[in-house]
């Protein structure tokens, strides 16, 4: 077997050099724009392509180097044309051009070649990879690289031909790749982790675990914050999960829309489901002082859950359907309704307390509960889309003003001091400082990953869920 792969930790600089004097037949295209001399990646979506042109010539070669933080020095990558001789290569590091990766899918595009061209992979140290491992020919094959062929920056992975057909563009991408990813911007340090499922809500678990609701396996995914992978994933078949909660018990409780009811999961898998059989679209679940679990139904009432499962609906008069809930620094039950934050007692049955009206022409999202300054947070999306807070000791409400164009999603309090919120439509993460100014930070998401949950683990870290990109970013304040 090879060596262990070097991890390389996003920002990773990539340069491409060239052997022949001011020409230029090759460059680096970025996720599919112009090709260039230099480019950084800087998400664990990023892709780097070299393209060649064909008209370099035998003798002609490139070089591409890798630095980055985190490695134990810079990786380089050299090739010759395939058309150069029969005994021309192609040199592709573990590396993979855009983060870590021990058994990448490798396909090699060759222009013009003919079909009888046959492909032929080994690594730098002498391993070839097995006959079946290697599929296709003529202008694209593709190839898996076994545990037996594992690569690493001084035993790069080898692709040659056997042919002299002159190529017009050779194409190396990756795919299938388990990336950690990672940036830092102004002190606050973001790792993407790809999970190849997407996630939505996320939360704490009542053993240290974050726990994420699986929409693609229909699944609870146990994530585990030290080792920085999920541990276990836990069926829930048929099922429609939203919110999630620990209850006292130990076990994690997870409203059920298919069900119509509430799923309670052990740390073990253990599944024991409860419906209500009335109807009913449950989303935000919470837990009581007291133990009991609330769930807030999209259909007009919270519902009070007892740990053996007994369900008890309660009809409130309400502005709109009941969201997000969570249990407030004051112990009552608090909800997202249309454009209200209520505050509903956590007694049985509950009574409405309180409604505090967003901002006119936005609906609340999502709610965090801040027990060291008694304050219940909240996003609204619309037409004036704003982080707002309630003071629960007494004081007036207010509103922060976040990007026109935002859609406010998930929102959380971190242990720095400051309230965290996500904007899906602009793939952003943004903070608001609680003390002194209220300085307001913008930090980027990868293009396209719509994130939606956050919560803060038990590490001090917050982990946001990216469903459009199937990973999650562990972001270190």
């Amino acid at each position: 077997e090879g060596s262990t792969p070097v991890l390389y930790h996003n920002p990773i600089s990539v340069t491409l050099s060239e052997n022949s004097g001011s020409a230029s037949y090759s460059g680096l295209i970025l996720n599919g724009g112009s090709p260039q001399k230099s480019v950084t990646l800087r998400y664990s979506t990023d892709t780097v392509v070299l393209q060649y042109n064909g008209g370099g010539g035998p003798g002609y070669s490139a070089t591409v180097t890798l630095t980055a933080s985190g490695a134990t020095g810079p990786a380089v990558i050299t090739f010759s044309p395939l058309f150069a001789s029969t005994n021309g290569s192609t040199a592709i590091t573990s590396l993979a051009l855009n983060g870590s990766l021990t058994s990448p899918t490798v396909t090699v595009g060759e222009a013009g070649a003919p079909s009888s061209t046959r492909y032929y992979v080994t690594n730098g140290c002498g391993s070839s990879a097995t006959t079946s491992a290697v599929s296709g020919s003529g202008s694209s094959a593709t190839f898996s690289v076994a545990g037996t062929l594992t690569a690493n920056a001084s035993c790069p992975i080898v692709v040659a031909d056997g042919t002299t057909a002159a190529a017009t563009m050779l194409t190396l991408t990756t795919s299938n790749t388990l990336v950690q990813g990672q940036i830092t911007v102004d002190g606050t340090q973001i790792t993407q982790v790809s999970l190849g499922a997407a996630t939505t809500y996320v939360t704490e678990g009542p053993d240290g675990n974050m726990y994420l609701t699986d929409t693609t396996n229909e699944s609870l995914d146990q994530f585990n914050p030290s080792s920085g992978y999920v541990t276990n994933s836990f069926s829930v078949p048929f099922s429609d999960l939203y919110g999630a909660a620990p209850g006292s018990d130990g076990a994690m409780w997870v409203a059920d829309q298919d069900l119509e009811g509430i799923d309670r999961i052990t740390t073990y898998g253990s599944l024991a489901q409860y419906s209500t059989q009335l109807g009913g679209s449950p989303i935000g679940v919470a837990t009581g002082n007291d133990g009991t679990i609330w769930v807030a139904d999209q259909v007009g009432s919270l519902w009070n859950v007892t740990m053996g499962g007994a369900i008890t609906q309660t009809s409130l008069t309400l502005h709109g359907s009941p969201g997000n809930a969570i249990v407030g620094p004051d112990g009552n039950v608090w909800f997202a309704e249309g454009g209200y934050i209520g505050q509903a007692s956590a007694t049985d049955p509950p009574t409405v307390l309180n409604q505090y009206a967003v901002p006119a022409g936005d609906t609340a999202v999502n709610l965090a509960s801040d027990p060291a300054d008694n304050e219940v947070w909240y996003t609204a999306e619309g037409s004036t889309p704003v982080v707002g807070y309630i003071p629960t000791g007494g004081g007036s409400p207010g509103t922060f003003d976040i990007a026109a164009t935002a859609t406010p999603t998930g929102i959380a309090v971190g242990v720095d001091k400051g309230v965290w919120y996500l904007d899906s439509t602009n793939d952003q993460l943004g903070r608001i400082s609680t003390v002194g100014s209220n300085v307001m930070s913008l930090y980027p998401l990868p293009s396209g990953s719509n994130p939606t949950g956050i919560a803060t683990g038990p590490d001090g870290r917050l982990y946001v869920t990216e469903p459009g990109a199937s990973s999650i970013a562990v972001v270190q304040p």
